[in-house]
């Protein structure tokens, strides 16, 4: 059986690790990222803590008017990075704007066994 198989009346396991996405704003004209984004994602690799990067360009006016309003929505400053980490077992989610080392010390913690 591969490892994509599942055996008959097996439940489909799922990974319940939380995805963790950071916003980044580009310095420049494009990479490396701004200071408080490369201090965040420097801290999450330090922390051993898998995440995925999307770069925020000044085009993408969707993208933030959507980070504005979660801004909004939490009462504080809309800066980069936006991180959000969607936990898959329970749905929750977590986010956050600016370099939060606290944050990730906690977020850290959680993902240790």
């Amino acid at each position: 059986m591969s490892d994509f198989e599942q055996a008959p009346g097996e439940e489909p396991q799922v990974d319940e690790r939380p995805r963790i996405t950071v916003y980044v704003k580009p310095s420049g004209k494009g990479p490396p990222v701004c200071q408080g984004c490369k201090a965040t994602l420097r801290k999450l690799d330090e922390a051993g803590i898998p995440h995925n990067k999307i770069i925020v360009h000044d085009d993408h006016l969707e993208l933030i008017d959507e980070l504005k309003r979660e801004a909004a929505t939490l009462g504080v400053a809309c800066e980069i990075p936006f991180v959000h980490v969607y936990y898959p077992a329970t749905t929750d989610e977590t986010t956050w704007f600016g370099y939060q080392p606290d944050k990730i010390n906690k977020l850290k913690e959680e993902l240790q066994p």
